[in-house]
């Protein structure tokens, strides 16, 4: 089984293509939240991975909301439910996709999943084309850089899946980077504090109110009123929104002006009549 998260695409296309090589079935965690389905039962010899961004070198607010939630019950192969700590001998990973590097989000995950008696047997990052936009010197990666990302991720993903085919244990293949305490700790910490705030998005005079911000929000924080898209206090900060928007309607304060968007080659086109 594999939990996963996905803004513009980049985690949905890695979780999408592990669970084919891997034959595992895939549940997306913004629905799952949606519809209040946080318990599973994990059949023996299953492994169990999650798949998301990384934001602020730290977890998605959704994804460790739904860590928080999150009940996972063993099965044996007759049925059974048994105890909790069964679960101690499932196989359990992560794979983050990130433009650089992940800082200390390896202990953050640990921390979330330690939480909630949970255990991380491996974990590795895939480098995919940036989307950040909402800081100065933040902007989606250049054509060459994006396709150099892209064209790497492919290879990255197929060794990835052959360790856990293997159910490798102690593999932390991860991408911390320069200063990661800085990052995360720091850096990260004003980020969650003064930037998971969605008050600055609105938008320009381009906007034709299609309604597909509204669809794309992972949150469901997106309502059309007679001025437009309001945002209502729930924002995750993934910038699907932004990415996504036909127009090129949405900002964020003054500090997406003059960017770019991305979605990732593979990510559905949202379209409204």
């Amino acid at each position: 089984m594999i939990f996963y998260f996905s803004g513009t695409g980049n985690s949905a296309w890695a979780a999408r293509s592990l669970a084919d090589n891997l034959n595992e079935k895939l549940v997306s965690i913004a629905e799952a939240l949606q519809k209040n389905d946080t318990l599973y039962n994990i059949l023996q010899e299953e492994s169990v991975g999650f798949v998301f961004p990384t934001y602020g070198w730290d977890i998605p607010p959704i994804v460790r909301t739904f860590i928080t939630c999150l009940s996972l019950q063993y099965q044996d192969k007759k049925g059974i439910s048994r105890h909790k700590n069964m679960l101690d001998s499932t196989y359990i990973y992560f794979v983050t996709t990130c433009g650089d590097d992940t800082g200390k989000l390896l202990k953050r995950v640990r921390q979330a999943f330690t939480l909630r008696n949970l255990h991380i047997d491996s974990a590795w990052t895939i480098v995919m084309p940036d989307s950040y936009v909402c800081l100065p010197g933040f902007d989606v990666d250049s054509d060459k850089l994006k396709e150099s990302k892209l064209s790497a991720a492919p290879q990255r993903l197929q060794m990835i899946a052959t360790h856990i085919k293997r159910k490798q244990r102690g593999v932390f293949d991860v991408h911390p980077g320069h200063f990661p305490y800085t990052k995360t700790y720091i850096l990260g910490g004003l980020f969650r504090h003064y930037l998971m705030d969605d008050k600055p998005f609105h938008t320009k005079d381009s906007c034709t109110q299609c309604g597909i911000c509204v669809d794309v929000c992972p949150t469901k924080n997106i309502i059309i009123g007679t001025e437009g898209p309001h945002w209502q206090n729930q924002c995750t900060m993934c910038l699907a929104c932004y990415h996504h928007c036909p127009s090129h309607a949405i900002a964020y304060g003054k500090q997406t002006k003059h960017k770019g968007q991305y979605l990732h080659p593979e990510a559905p086109r949202t379209k409204r009549a």
